[in-house]
């Protein structure tokens, strides 16, 4: 610990600029991948698939998304369940302090709910969804006016085609996620190295 702060004080630093974590504020590049994605979301697309490999920044646009859109009628899931009730547990944990004291009084449906709202859905790591899952986000799409927005690795649009064609068959926006251009590269280092307290520390040549 001490000697990785000796290191960072050695080189001006205040934080590692390239620890593998998401920080939106660096977020750049993906412009037609944002508006494409933003344009689904209000035409109200029930289920949108951002794919790319490892690294492209599919949790960051749809983190960026998620904090840039207005509505509070949106959520955020981190990780796959294997579960129906994981997914109804999950939505219950985010109702609202008023909602939660009604479903204290009714049973609550899951359908029911998201269909008196256009609920927008961010799901990560779709990839790693069970089939009874997939299966059960078609249903839920069809029975409700919230939008899906499915994140994954390009195995899932195969997975998709091949085991799960009538859920595939209902998407309409399929937004593709590639490395950053070189421009973009380099601005991303600029922006992460400003962030953790030296912008000077490389030259452009380094960069």
């Amino acid at each position: 610990m001490h000697e990785m702060e000796d290191m960072l004080k050695f080189f001006g630093l205040k934080d590692n600029p390239f620890k593998l974590e998401v920080i939106l504020e660096t977020f750049v590049g993906y412009n037609l991948e944002r508006e494409k994605l933003f344009n689904a979301i209000n035409n109200k697309e029930k289920i949108i698939l951002v794919s790319g490999p490892t690294g492209a920044g599919k949790t960051t646009l749809l983190l960026w998304m998620f904090n840039n859109l207005k509505t509070k009628d949106k959520i955020y899931i981190y990780r796959p369940f294997k579960e129906k009730n994981e997914f109804e547990e999950y939505i219950k944990g985010n109702l609202s302090f008023f909602e939660k004291i009604i479903y204290k009084f009714k049973s609550f449906n899951m359908i029911e709910y998201l269909n008196k709202k256009n609920m927008i859905i961010f799901i990560d790591e779709a990839t790693f969804f069970s089939d009874d899952i997939l299966e059960w986000i078609k249903v839920l799409s069809d029975q409700t006016k919230s939008t899906f927005v499915l994140a994954g690795l390009p195995e899932l649009e195969e997975r998709l085609i091949k085991e799960h064609r009538t859920l595939y068959e209902r998407i309409l926006s399929k937004i593709y996620l590639k490395s950053l251009d070189p421009e973009n590269g380099k601005l991303l280092v600029k922006k992460r190295l400003e962030l953790a307290g030296n912008p000077n520390l490389f030259t452009e040549d380094a960069i």
